[in-house]
């Protein structure tokens, strides 16, 4: 997190320790040991159904002083999308993503990785994509990749 006053990088749980554990699967970050994984999920589906997103661009190279030299290597932030076992008949259509290496974590330890849904186009190189995400079981994920 960025400390819009001062400027400066704030590893999570900073600044909001104190309201740890208020609510039901708020993250920990205690499998972190680096910076770049203790930054916050950009979506975080938990105990859900019936979701569906059509359409998300999640960026991350914000967190330090807009640096873009992470982009590239996607290496900005570790992971932006969380969905966890529970959570049944998720949807997720074009998503977009720039500077991190997991897409979409899943809490049975399977990353859909960006690096292997690189855009490969002169306009945006670093950006990668997912045509179609599809949890309908508590355990089993379809996934559609896309490579231009």
């Amino acid at each position: 997190m960025k400390d819009l006053s001062w400027g400066r990088f704030l590893a999570a749980p900073k600044p909001f320790e104190k309201a740890l554990d208020k609510f039901q699967a708020d993250p920990t970050f205690d499998e972190c040991t680096s910076d770049n994984c203790k930054l916050a999920w950009a979506l975080s589906i938990v105990n859900s159904r019936n979701v569906h997103i059509v359409g998300a661009g999640l960026y991350s190279w914000f967190f330090d002083n807009y640096d873009q030299g992470c982009i590239e290597k996607m290496s900005c932030q570790a992971r932006i999308v969380n969905i966890d076992l529970s959570s049944t008949d998720i949807y997720i259509y074009n998503l977009f993503t720039v500077g991190t290496q997991e897409m979409i974590s899943l809490e049975t330890g399977t990353s859909i990785m960006a690096k292997d849904n690189q855009m490969l186009m002169d306009r945006s190189p670093w950006t990668s994509i997912i045509a179609a995400f599809v949890k309908s079981a508590p355990s089993r994920p379809v996934i559609s990749g896309s490579t231009l």
